[in-house]
């Protein structure tokens, strides 16, 4: 069973010793026993590959007319899927083998990178094969460990960074133009 989160916000409310409460609903509340779980044990049994370096990416792809990084951090599930059609349209623009599509997934856009129940999986995997690389953020994926008392598997395109934002700004900083469509 899923419950919701609550937040507190607080306001000119809260300086009054009140405070209000609103729902956020994506997100489950962590099982019972997820506070006894080894978070750091789950994620190295889960064993999932780590992606390149920035450099070997570059030394690899030396001829291509452009470079760019997606940034998805949305929970909206049309965003998620903007994301794979913008990486499709830069390939059908430049051409196979003339672009560096990467996306990188953090906070809730984690999502898109998960297998279970994924009804992105055959585009993710289509795009993959065309040369796009998908990388999670290891922080979300902690969190999300933590949430759900396991470690959720990814698709088998995805590699784990571990900031996702910070591969953003590192693969901004090393000439790709960034985008969050």
């Amino acid at each position: 069973m899923h419950h919701t989160k609550s937040i507190q916000i607080l306001s000119l409310a809260g300086l009054l010793g009140l405070s209000v409460v609103l729902p956020v609903s994506g997100y489950a509340a962590p099982p019972e026993h997820a506070a006894h779980v080894d978070v750091a044990a789950l994620i190295k049994a889960a064993d999932y590959p780590e992606a390149e370096s920035i450099a070997a990416i570059k030394a690899k792809t030396v001829g291509v007319k452009a470079r760019y990084v997606l940034q998805i951090s949305d929970a909206d599930a049309q965003k998620r899927g903007m994301d794979l059609k913008v990486a499709a349209h830069l390939l059908k623009y430049y051409g196979k083998g003339k672009v560096d599509v990467e996306i990188v997934a953090f906070g809730p856009g984690l999502k898109l990178l998960l297998a279970d129940n994924n009804p992105q999986a055959p585009m993710i995997a289509k795009l993959s094969a065309e040369g796009v690389r998908f990388s999670a953020c290891g922080n979300a994926i902690h969190h999300a460990t933590q949430m759900l008392g396991y470690a959720p598997k990814l698709v088998p395109a995805a590699r784990v960074v571990p900031a996702g934002i910070v591969r953003v700004h590192d693969l901004a900083m090393a000439g790709y133009f960034a985008d969050k469509p």
